[in-house]
């Protein structure tokens, strides 16, 4: 990390600089460089292996399920952090997520068979085997297959869209044959996306007795078919219904209607299809509804914003360490209250008299990318590739805190040592930024200007200027946006513009944006190839680097770089590295030229490079990870014990040194942080 800023730096100013002299703007003195926090003393970190650091805890529990086949087990989806298993009422849990991130839509499980579950992210899976593995629910027709509810009818599996469409699935197998179609109302009107953090997003729900199949709309359409799916009718509509509370049972069906002025009812009616009974309010609560469950003996449980409340027993006492947050969900499992939020499963035995943390084995190791903070060395951000966000260490990496807001797909971390305790953080399609080292975050959301479903990747401050920031796109995918931009704030985002004249329309990712630490207002940004993965994959166009020297505004390609996908840079010493699909490049003429400092391996890219003055690190999944004492001359083996099994959307692994170069970060999804000692 340079703390000097050279005259030659010159180069790149703005009109500011016109006259010859640096303005203080611009201006790196070591004095400028204070850590505005404590900095204890750097840990002594074992130099012959990589170690892994304490996991970051992760809940999100937004649903639990269970079955009477089986009394003591649970299941619990989280809306970040995958599906567990708990055998023993919730007190201990196994992750049984497989591949699975996210459930914004049902969770079921059979009551005949608690090996049978299915869950429903947009896509359906199944398991037969109580979620050791699972399959995806194919729907046999043409209609659009955005699944949403879900529930078993003895031991069949019902599957509904959010257009009505229902399916049904035979003995927890994956093929689903068309069944009907639910009549919807004019007012039925389905949103586009179910994605939402941290609560169940469902656009319908299914609930269903021994004889009777129930599905409400988000609209608040409430629909049954007592003949198995095939026929439906329409029993009532309330828009203020929340649909994910929809439970039902041979006495009672139960929902939850929320109010304008921040209270809810607590409504039933007879289950049956006949008649035209209206829902009874049994009771009025302050505060928000996030989800409901009924036990086998017909207990309703809805839990809120400020608690627990029980059909049997009225409100259960919720002390829970939620963050100020509230309640997710909430369950009942042989003699143990289970209550879900955003840290994780907490039990009682005694109906909420007391409370005990279970979520020990809920913890987060989908890590993919980091930073370590210049000035303040203990402070280490990590974000993950697709569940819980954002987690911050303070003690070099050692343990960690998951941050106070939501952060979907954290892509990166990013600040000017300028201002060490403003720092950004960039997600798949949000931007934060906080002003106390991480702990509090704001949106500063870089949108709009005509652009629809950006879906962000880079990210870089301004070292000279910290007001300025820049943020890149991808442009393929799920999302509506055509083509990769990037977009510009001056005014610490006060105000943003789309800041792409002389980049092309291109299907790639903007991936990388690095300012150069030498010369004021010179950006390099480099792209990435889209690949085949989960989310978006281009075709092949604007690979490469463009340059810009003056913050962002204009760009040009640097042709020697037209055939390369870069994914990451790093600055030392005058030197600017380059992980990219040829291998560890270097430039030290702000990209007019490079050289190759260690080839890629056969059919594989170098993901990641860091360095710390002469130090460099880089990895390649293909041939391990290497490092160099001497800026990339030599280079030796340092994979140690690591083993790479990586998914095809696991594209991102994280690498960064310490500014002393004395302590090694990798993130690796599957397995989390892991450190190592140089020497």
């Amino acid at each position: 990390m340079r703390l000097t800023l050279p005259l030659l730096a010159l180069l790149a100013c703005n009109s500011a600089c016109d006259s010859g002299k640096v303005p203080d703007d611009f201006r790196w003195t070591e004095g400028d460089f204070a850590c505005t926090v404590d900095v204890p003393d750097a840990p002594d970190v074992d130099g012959a292996d990589w170690v892994a650091s304490s996991p970051p805890t992760s809940g999100d529990i937004i649903i639990l399920g269970t079955s009477p086949a089986a009394p003591d087990r649970v299941y619990a989806g989280s809306g970040q952090n995958g599906i567990f298993r708990s055998e023993d009422q919730g007190f201990s849990w196994t992750d049984v997520s497989g591949h699975v991130a996210h459930i914004y839509g049902q969770f079921a499980v059979s009551r005949g068979d608690a090996d049978c579950l299915a869950y429903a992210t947009g896509q359906g899976f199944v398991s037969a085997n109580g979620g050791d593995t699972w399959q995806v629910i194919n729907l046999v027709s043409d209609e659009p297959q955005g699944i949403q509810g879900l529930a078993f009818l003895e031991q069949r599996l019902y599957v509904a869209t959010a257009e009505g469409n229902v399916y049904t699935a035979e003995d927890c197998e994956g093929s689903a044959t068309w069944l009907a179609r639910i009549p919807l109302e004019p007012s039925t009107v389905s949103p586009s996306t179910t994605s939402s953090h941290g609560q169940i997003s469902s656009l319908m729900w299914l609930a269903s007795t021994d004889t009777t199949l129930y599905a409400m709309f988000r609209s608040g359409q409430l629909s049954a078919s007592n003949d198995g799916g095939r026929n439906w009718v329409t029993l009532a509509t309330d828009s203020t219904w929340m649909n994910v509370t929809l439970r039902a049972d041979e006495a009672y069906l139960w929902v939850v209607r929320q109010n304008a002025d921040n209270t809810f009812d607590v409504q039933r009616r007879t289950s049956g299809v006949g008649g035209s009974e209206s829902f009874e309010t049994v009771a009025t609560l302050p505060g928000t509804a996030s989800g409901g469950f009924l036990t086998e003996g017909g207990e309703y449980l809805v839990s809120s914003s400020t608690g627990i409340w029980s059909s049997d027993q009225e409100e259960i006492g919720a002390d829970l360490q939620d963050d100020g947050r509230g309640l997710y969900s909430v369950g009942r499992v042989g003699t143990t209250l289970l209550a879900g939020y955003r840290g994780g499963v907490s039990v009682s035995p005694d109906d909420g008299a007391s409370w005990g943390w279970t979520s020990e084995e809920m913890v987060d190791l989908d890590i993919s990318n980091a930073m370590v903070h210049p000035v303040c060395p203990n402070v280490v951000f990590a974000g993950t590739q697709c569940k819980s966000g954002l987690f911050r260490s303070e003690d070099w990496g050692m343990t960690w805190t998951r941050a106070s807001q939501d952060m979907h797909y954290t892509m990166g971390v990013a600040l000017s040592a300028k201002e060490p305790g403003e720092i950004w953080s960039v997600t798949d399609d949000e931007l934060l930024r906080s002003l106390d080292y991480g702990d509090t975050w704001t949106y500063m959301y870089p949108k709009g200007y005509g652009v629809a479903g950006a879906h962000y990747h880079g990210l870089g401050v301004s070292p000279h200027r910290p007001s300025t920031v820049l943020v890149g796109s991808v442009g393929s995918g799920e999302y509506s946006d055509d083509t990769a931009r990037v977009y510009r704030t001056d005014n610490r985002g006060a105000t943003w513009t789309t800041s792409s004249t002389g980049l092309p329309a291109s299907t790639e990712s903007f991936h990388v944006i690095h300012f150069s630490e030498l010369v004021p207002g010179a950006v390099l940004l480099g792209t990435y190839r889209a690949g085949g993965g989960v989310s978006h994959a281009g075709e092949g166009s604007g690979i490469g680097v463009f340059r810009s020297l003056d913050f962002g505004k204009t760009w040009a390609h640097l042709s020697s770089t037209t055939a390369i996908s870069f994914s990451h840079l790093a600055e030392c010493d005058e030197r600017i590295y380059a992980a990219t699909e040829q291998g560890v490049l270097v430039t030290d003429d702000l990209g007019d030229t490079w050289a190759t400092l260690l080839p890629a391996a056969l059919d594989s890219e170098v993901l990641n490079v860091a360095c710390a003055g002469d130090r460099v690190i880089a990895v390649d999944p293909a041939a391990g990870i290497f490092r160099s004492g001497d800026a990339g001359a030599t280079w030796e083996d340092w994979t140690g014990s690591i083993e790479f099994s990586l998914q095809e959307w696991e594209s991102q692994l994280g690498l960064e040194l310490s500014p002393d170069g004395e302590i090694a970060y990798f993130t690796h999804p599957g397995e989390g942080v892991l450190l190592r000692g140089w020497e």
